[in-house]
């Protein structure tokens, strides 16, 4: 009786009389089935209007990579979530910018999306260190001077075995405000010390706003094209 059975219903599952989804709880079409949205555009300097190379595109989980000319393309399979309606985030970032954050509705197709990322960082725009005495730096930042919180140099003294027997930042202090966006920065340090011995040539500067973003520059004073003055010097007194 029970092999009787079994042929009725292997016979009437094959032959259409029933709804095998319905019975068997396997959506085929749903697999094979899945809803795209294509972004493509171009992401750039809000100020400058060139582009950003390698940000980052994201919904959820998913993501996508511009070149090194900020162009990209992003294929994003709707969750359900979206499917259904519901707002996704769009994140579009890079290093130093601040991110675009976006939510909105998204449905199958194609749409382009260009966007512009400000800058966020200040700018080193060059540094010097005069006689190896008076280390200088011009700093400009796009969300005004005060936007800058710290601008330091890290140094090192060289001993007579050419290594270094210590390390120390100076912090520069702000001299003069050439305009809202950029300002003069000086900081004395000593180029001989008894202790340590001399002061290493190649030292780096890094500019920090009040929101944590930073720009770091590597500098050598050339003993043979030594640096000039980039402003007339302040006077002050050597860090170490």
């Amino acid at each position: 009786m029970k092999k009787l059975y079994f042929a009725v219903l292997s016979v009437f599952l094959i032959s259409g009389g029933c709804d095998t989804q319905k019975y068997l709880g396997y959506n085929y079409e749903a697999e094979s089935y899945v809803e795209i949205a294509s972004f493509y555009g171009r992401v750039s300097n809000s100020f400058t209007g060139e582009y950003v190379p390698f940000a980052t595109i994201r919904i959820e989980e998913q993501g996508a990579r511009a070149d090194e000319r900020g162009n990209y393309r992003f294929n994003y399979r709707l969750s359900n979530d979206a499917r259904l309606g519901k707002e996704v985030e769009l994140v579009i970032s890079a290093p130093n910018y601040f991110p675009h954050l976006e939510k909105k509705s998204v449905f199958p197709g194609t749409f382009e999306l260009n966007v512009s990322l400000g800058y966020a960082a200040p700018i080193i725009e060059s540094t010097g260190c005069y006689d190896m005495t008076f280390c200088q730096a011009i700093v400009f930042d796009y969300q005004g001077v005060e936007d800058i919180d710290t601008v330091s140099a890290h140094f090192q003294y060289i001993g007579a075995n050419n290594t270094v027997t210590y390390e120390f930042d100076a912090g520069l202090k702000r001299l003069r405000t050439v305009s809202p966006n950029r300002a003069h920065y000086q900081a004395a340090v000593e180029p001989v010390s008894p202790q340590y011995g001399t002061l290493n040539r190649w030292y780096t500067v890094t500019a920090r706003d009040k929101s944590g973003y930073s720009h770091s520059l590597q500098h050598k004073n050339d003993e043979k094209n030594p640096d000039p003055l980039l402003f007339p010097i302040d006077s002050l007194s050597a860090t170490h």
